[in-house]
């Protein structure tokens, strides 16, 4: 329980960083892609809530890049 309790805040704190150096988009694509590894290479379960949030994070994207 306790390494959790430490990389939590450390990936935010990359992600901070990752958004300091990259655009927004970049990043927000990164961290969207990390949903999708998770289906396809963990076999995690694609839940209907779980793919609204995938595709309004991804248009999201869309609307900053464009």
């Amino acid at each position: 329980m306790l390494p959790v309790a430490a990389l939590v805040p450390a990936s935010y704190g990359l992600v901070l960083v990752a958004m300091s150096l990259e655009p927004v988009g970049a990043v927000a694509t990164g961290r969207t892609l990390n949903v999708v590894l998770g289906v396809v290479i963990l076999r995690e379960r694609l839940t209907p809530v779980r793919a609204a949030g995938l595709a309004a994070v991804a248009g999201g994207v869309l609307l900053v890049s464009a």
